[in-house]
């Protein structure tokens, strides 16, 4: 009897020692953090615009400013009616030196058989004594020029200026002239010295000039 009672305590301290194991334990959980499940990463959109198609063959890009710009296109006669460089004679009348430079008449005179029309300036060309050309800049100074026609044996001239002091100077053996809408020239020696500021010589339009 007394070993059955002494089981039957012994159980009963197992029991109450196993109880107070358990809430530990159970205290111990509930002061610790429970992990999270870890959570998916942000998902993040990017949105590209569509591609440019790239410009046809026919096309014309304008982003590119490299190219210089065009000169302004000589004014020309009517159609047919211009006058053509085998038509034409050069002459250079004396010039006159004056205080701001020198002065002088490019004219052409008509050698062919029908009357012709020459408008604007035309073109100019110094060239050195080796046959070079040298710098020439032709100052037009009519906006608007007009349109002459120059009967069979008469002239037309337009005035040149120049400056003879101002560096740097080129030194011409001949003046070349191209008439407008041409693309020949007809020459004339030149003989009047040294052109200053690089060529530069300042032009009025072609006007009649009567009397051959």
């Amino acid at each position: 009897m007394e070993m059955k009672s002494a089981l039957k305590n012994n159980g009963k301290r197992l029991g109450a020692f196993g109880a107070a194991l358990a809430a530990v334990a159970v205290s111990s959980a509930c002061g610790q953090l429970v992990p999270q499940a870890p959570q998916p990463p942000a998902t993040v959109t990017v949105t590209q615009p569509p591609p440019q198609e790239s410009p046809t063959s026919g096309s014309e890009s304008t982003s590119d400013s490299s190219e210089a710009p065009s000169k302004s296109k000589e004014p020309e006669a009517e159609d047919g009616l211009a006058c053509a460089a085998e038509e034409l004679q050069l002459q250079l009348d004396p010039n006159y030196p004056q205080a701001d430079g020198s002065h002088m008449t490019l004219k052409v005179t008509n050698i062919g058989g029908r009357p012709c029309q020459i408008r604007g300036y035309g073109g100019l060309q110094f060239v050195d004594f080796n046959g070079k050309p040298v710098d020439t800049e032709l100052n037009r100074l009519q906006a608007n020029p007009p349109t002459i026609t120059i009967e069979q044996s008469q002239s037309a001239g337009l005035d040149l200026t120049w400056d003879i002091y101002q560096s740097p100077c080129v030194e011409p053996e001949t003046l070349q002239f191209t008439p407008p809408g041409d693309d020949k020239a007809i020459k004339s020696v030149w003989g009047r010295g040294a052109v200053c500021r690089g060529g530069l010589v300042d032009a009025t339009a072609f006007r009649n000039v009567w009397g051959g």
